[in-house]
């Protein structure tokens, strides 16, 4: 079976071409930088207190991975963080009191059933909506 090398990625004289392949490497990184710097500058500015970047790379983490409801443990384990709730507190808390995520069953805060999900407002931060 022969295939067709679209001519972007063909070789020439026997060598590809690195420096296009590169530029286009750097852009895309260049862009994804780009877009975590805005999220995690918005977000720092609604969670409204000094977290460090470490925190807020959790928390972008946590509201990409919960735009469908997730449990605390499978955030948690997402995030790298062991099952225990004080790391939930100190690294999704700041997201939760900033209304950018939110609990599933509001009026029963310690129900087995619980479940948190990215809001509109977190939603827009990530650019989603």
């Amino acid at each position: 079976t022969e295939f067709t090398v679209h001519p972007e990625f063909r070789e020439q004289d026997g060598e590809q071409d690195d420096a296009y392949v590169g530029n286009q490497d750097k852009e895309l990184v260049n862009k994804e930088v780009e877009s975590l710097n805005r999220i995690r500058n918005q977000v720092r500015n609604q969670v409204g207190k000094q977290v460090g970047d470490h925190v807020l790379d959790r928390i972008v983490t946590a509201l990409r991975y919960c735009i469908e409801p997730k449990t605390k443990n499978e955030i948690l384990d997402v995030i790298g963080l062991s099952k225990q709730s004080k790391y939930f507190i100190e690294n999704i808390g700041p997201a939760i009191e900033a209304g950018l995520l939110v609990m599933t069953i509001p009026d029963k805060p310690t129900s087995k059933n619980q479940k948190y999900i990215t809001t509109e407002k977190g939603k827009k931060i990530l650019g989603l909506l």
